[in-house]
């Protein structure tokens, strides 16, 4: 295949708004993959686009159906993954031992702090983390991409594990405070309300430390990935 004819693919991708890597790679491989493959050779890259590739999946508007498609099912699977790996904090003996060591970690901590406030900044900060990290790769993902100057320039993995590492933020901190300020008139935190009951404040702390603990593991296990995803082009000069 000639450069020119990876780049029409490139620019039909492109009128089709297909930004994302994975679903980038899917069809640019499919697409070159049939090209190479045709029976008709006399087809140029730009006819076989629009009588073989277009039909064959039943019009371009089935197709951003198709893709939209299979973003959902991505969506699904690390959603599901993200649970799966929650509840096993809870149900399997490697979940458990660490669900033991962030027990000790908070004991501890109520034994040798004098303040509630200092333990409350510690979980923010067990929060934070994932989401600040997150944020982080998606932008030298993003940064990347625009310096290579990538046919994509974001990752649809990416943007599902900052989203759940926003949802714990938005829940802590977030919504309650923008509700409060829009029906009182004040500002509402939410841990300060926590702080009240030691016990608690202790289990919530438990349980969004786990929370921190899955994002970091779902950053590591998934957005990894891209190195993978995207090293053919990225190896490129």
């Amino acid at each position: 295949m000639t450069a020119l004819e990876a780049k029409a693919i490139q620019l039909y991708l492109a009128d089709l708004d297909v930004d994302e890597v994975e679903f980038y790679n899917e069809l640019y491989d499919h697409i070159t993959t049939a090209y190479i493959e045709r029976t008709d050779r006399s087809l140029c890259i730009k006819e076989f686009l629009k009588d073989v590739i277009i039909p064959s999946f039943g019009g371009e508007k089935a197709l951003r159906a198709e893709i939209d498609k299979q973003k959902k099912i991505v969506r699904k699977g690390i959603y599901k993954e993200a649970l799966l790996l929650y509840l096993s904090f809870f149900s399997t003996p490697k979940g458990l031992f660490k669900s033991t060591l962030v027990l000790c970690m908070i004991l501890v901590f109520n034994e040798v702090s004098t303040t509630r406030t200092l333990f409350s900044a510690l979980v923010i900060l067990a929060i934070c983390l994932p989401f600040w990290l997150i944020n982080i790769i998606q932008w030298r993902f993003k940064s990347k991409c625009r310096k290579r100057k990538l046919p994509f320039y974001t990752s649809h993995t990416n943007r599902i594990v900052l989203l759940i590492a926003t949802l714990l933020v938005a829940v802590l901190q977030g919504l309650p405070d923008i509700t409060s300020r829009i029906l009182y008139g004040e500002r509402f935190s939410l841990l300060r309300v926590l702080e009240a009951n030691a016990t608690i404040h202790s289990i919530s702390a438990f349980l969004f430390i786990i929370y921190g603990w899955v994002c970091l593991e779902m950053i590591w296990r998934k957005t990894t990935i891209n190195k993978k995803i995207t090293s053919k082009f990225l190896a490129q000069p």
